[in-house]
């Protein structure tokens, strides 16, 4: 009342007047009177960020506490924010992290400076890239940076580890860097070149530009720290003095699990079998996800401001329905005014705004009549309204395209969406006729697309790398029997990590649809790895010879996978809630990964009569 130069007898009337029009009531004023809101359309030649961040600035100036904002520039924005303030918690805290397991692990400065150092180059050199190219971060891409510390380090740990074993029998550090180099060079490469392919099958697997972008830019920073890892690193470790790299902490238990290991692989299939029965079950439960309003926390600003949006305006996700042509023919309005009423009669659509609304408010005014005039009325109502800036956004200039325009209640729920799609495209199908065509758009039906897209990543990319992945061990095993049995313990961490989702109600979205693909391409190395030495080890006794695998490969694949965990599951303290679940599905991956890469494999190979002679050369 203070703002505005009325007295309070007018205001008092036109309180009244809005609280008897179903013109404003529900759209720009809220049913109880007590929220106005205010709808502005930014141009598209503008920064969504920065015009956001502008609008904020000018109300909270005139309104301080008292506003509230909400549609897509200021989600995006809040998700920029909280992009950033991750990168700068994340990475040094997975920086301490990494050092400290790496520490425990090797207990020499060498095995923390030489992972880290290769990894921290791979990093360096990848967002360079991104910045020539002119890549920006995004929801997904921001945490390339955290992959690279937690995966890029797989390569030096197990060069690292063989450098250990052959100090026993070495002269010197050049020497006993070549004799280690030349064990692992091989499984280390094609560890390598199996990441590479989980992060590529997402060029080919989605349409989605920021998933591209994140499988292209991660696969060329595994591809960096691999080859730092394979060329400087060694070098590098050439010239430092020749030493024992780490103790027997943690490796002693190992030891004595892995003697079990040998002893019961009839319990360990069990057990594995029971998991996996459970896991499948879980399966029939997965949730999908697009509404990206849904990666704040209940208690963020921009949640709790879309809610109140909702509740009291109908939210601000809008349905837009573009009807193409000449819109001064009364015929043509109104069948765009069908429409509109249809859709106003919908449970879940708001706020309908039609051109065709205003034209019989107009004809009720000057003609007492609320319907759509004759032509010749319609082109003198027009020219009442000419300029003004709310139709402005309704028609174009030529006159030859309007929108409809309504707000979509019922969040982005994909379900309601798909059926709303369902029974509206054969409806415009019917109404459109040569002279008037209809197409729909709006945030909902793109997010249906996204969930489109989600699938199809999802599918695609999960067959691209399993083939690609099969193709790389039977050439390493040199035999497509045991490329299939290797690659066994990979679809058992599929069905457990989509099975977890299930079971514990975590949605399949943008961020979770990666780790399938990720499972594929990261938790494969830990088979390799097994496999690799299984195939090189010289006793001629099966059991003798996994054992011996187990305490030498089976040692780096445990510091390997403690590493990525340790990695990934500091993701759990992002900012946005689908990295939380990223970072803690990627985690429980990498454990089944190197779970049943060391325990169902070898329970497999020992059971099954005849299956040892594939990975052995024919030495039962």
């Amino acid at each position: 009342r203070e703002l505005l130069p009325f007295s309070d007898s007018a205001l008092d009337s036109l309180a009244e007047y809005i609280d008897s029009s179903s013109d404003f009531k529900g759209i720009v004023i809220s049913d109880d009177m007590q929220s106005a809101m205010i709808i502005v359309k930014i141009h598209p030649s503008l920064d969504k960020n920065t015009a956001a961040s502008k609008i904020e600035l000018i109300s909270n100036h005139f309104f301080p506490s008292q506003t509230r904002f909400g549609g897509q520039p200021f989600i995006i924005k809040d998700i920029n924010t909280a992009i950033l303030k991750d990168l700068k918690l994340l990475i040094p805290l997975l920086c301490i992290i990494m050092v400290i397991v790496l520490g425990i692990s090797f207990r020499s400065w060498r095995g923390i400076f030489l992972p880290l150092l290769s990894v921290c180059i791979s990093i360096v050199w990848t967002m360079g890239i991104m910045a020539i190219f002119n890549r920006p971060f995004t929801l997904i891409s921001n945490i390339i940076p955290v992959i690279l510390l937690a995966v890029g380090s797989a390569y030096s740990i197990h060069i690292l580890n063989r450098y250990n074993e052959d100090s026993k029998t070495s002269q010197n550090g050049k020497q006993c860097t070549e004799k280690a180099l030349s064990h692992v060079i091989i499984p280390v490469i094609l560890a390598g070149l199996t990441t590479m392919v989980g992060f590529i099958s997402f060029i080919f697997g989605s349409y989605l530009t920021l998933i591209k972008d994140f499988g292209i830019f991660t696969s060329i920073g595994v591809l960096i720290s691999l080859l730092i890892s394979v060329t400087f690193m060694p070098a590098l470790l050439s010239y430092l003095p020749m030493r024992k790299i780490h103790g027997d902490i943690i490796f002693t238990p190992l030891r004595h699990i892995n003697r079990f290991i040998i002893r019961h692989p009839a319990s360990i299939l069990i057990i594995c079998i029971a998991i996996f029965t459970i896991m499948t079950t879980g399966l029939f439960l997965i949730e999908r996800s697009v509404d990206i309003i849904d990666y704040f926390d209940d208690d963020t600003y921009i949640k709790q401001s879309e809610s109140v949006i909702k509740e009291k305006f109908g939210g601000s996700n809008y349905i837009q329905i573009l009807a193409n042509g000449n819109i001064r023919d009364s015929v043509n309005l109104e069948t765009i005014d069908y429409l509109a009423s249809r859709l106003a009669a919908e449970q879940d659509i708001y706020n309908v705004n039609s051109i065709s609304f205003i034209i019989k408010k107009m004809n009720s005014i000057v003609e007492g009549k609320k319907a759509i005039p004759s032509n010749n009325k319609i082109n003198n109502l027009y020219f009442l309204i000419e300029g003004d800036k709310t139709i402005s956004n309704l028609i174009n200039s030529n006159m030859k395209e309007t929108l409809i325009q309504a707000s979509y209640k019922n969040g982005l729920d994909i379900g309601s969406v798909r059926h709303f799609i369902s029974k509206y495209v054969p409806l415009l199908d019917s109404i459109s006729s040569d002279s008037l065509t209809f197409s729909m758009s709006g945030m909902p039906m793109l997010y249906v697309e996204i969930d489109s897209s989600i699938i199809h990543s999802q599918i695609m990319s999960l067959i691209i790398a399993s083939a690609l992945i099969l193709i790389i061990l039977s050439i390493l095993l040199r035999n497509v029997i045991a490329g299939i049995v290797g690659i066994i313990p990979i679809l058992f961490t599929l069905i457990v990590i989509f099975g977890f989702m299930g079971i514990f109600n975590l949605p399949l979205d943008i961020a979770t649809a990666l780790v399938g693909s990720i499972t594929i391409g990261i938790g494969i190395d830990y088979t390799i790895h097994f496999l690799d030495r299984l195939k090189k080890e010289k006793n001629s006794n099966i059991n003798k010879r996994i054992l011996a695998t187990l305490n030498s490969s089976g040692v780096a694949i445990f510091i390997n996978m403690i590493t990525v965990v340790s990695g990934f599951i500091i993701l759990v303290f992002a900012e946005l809630v689908p990295l939380r679940r990223f970072g803690m599905l990627t985690a429980i991956t990498m454990i089944s990964s190197a779970f049943s890469a060391t325990t169902l494999l070898p329970a497999i190979i020992l059971l099954v009569p005849g299956l040892s002679k594939y990975f052995t050369g024919g030495n039962k």
